[in-house]
């Protein structure tokens, strides 16, 4: 697997900007990572916090993030 390849994550929804979302995968409503959209492909909703999404991400940001 290269490092430009997209990989799906579980993640916890936070919040939300117009460029980026904020995310966790503690299930934890605290702390978190910010993802930039036009990095990640998901079903571009404002959710209620603490939502699981599942998003497709390159391997290469969720490594740097911690999420995998």
């Amino acid at each position: 697997m290269s490092k430009f390849d997209m990989v799906e994550v579980e993640v916890t929804y936070l919040h939300q900007t117009d460029s980026a979302i904020l995310v966790n995968i503690t299930g934890n409503l605290q702390g978190g990572v910010w993802l930039p959209k036009s990095q990640i492909e998901w079903d571009d909703n404002h959710y209620p916090r603490g939502t699981i999404l599942t998003i497709s991400a390159p391997e290469w940001l969720v490594e740097k993030e911690g999420l995998i």
